[in-house]
């Protein structure tokens, strides 16, 4: 992790250093790590964990405001072209969605179970 860390910094310093700073810079994970997810059933899963995500913006105008802590990504790009481009792309209703394994076209919205806190422990004795 110090290795990938120093790499991305580096990375960034330069993409700064040599844009004068002007740059929209995104790192982005898809997904939390998992580590209380069963693949066959959400309801046995920490979903607010396998949700967590890697997001770290840099924009040159270091306006945010658009961006939300429970936002989805599918509305990420909409956002920085809108606060960045001018555009005006309407945003998408923010909802969340898990496939099982199992069965990978079958979408159960689990947005409201975002909201609920994780019983870590009761995950991990089932699993």
């Amino acid at each position: 992790i110090e290795y990938i860390n120093n790499q991305v910094t580096t990375m960034v310093d330069d993409i700064l250093k040599k844009t004068n700073g002007n740059a929209i810079i995104i790192i982005h994970g898809d997904h939390g790590p998992g580590a209380f997810t069963s693949f066959t059933d959400p309801e046995r899963s920490c979903l607010k964990e396998r949700f967590a995500v890697l997001l770290a913006i840099y924009f040159p105008s270091k306006e945010y405001s658009g961006l939300k802590r429970d936002m989805s990504l599918v509305n990420l790009f909409p956002i920085i072209f809108n606060s960045n481009l001018q555009t005006n792309i309407p945003l998408l209703e923010n909802r969340h969605y898990f496939a099982p394994w199992s069965q990978p076209y079958k979408f159960l919205d689990v947005t409201t179970e975002l909201l609920k806190d994780c019983d870590i422990e009761a995950i991990s004795n089932e699993q």
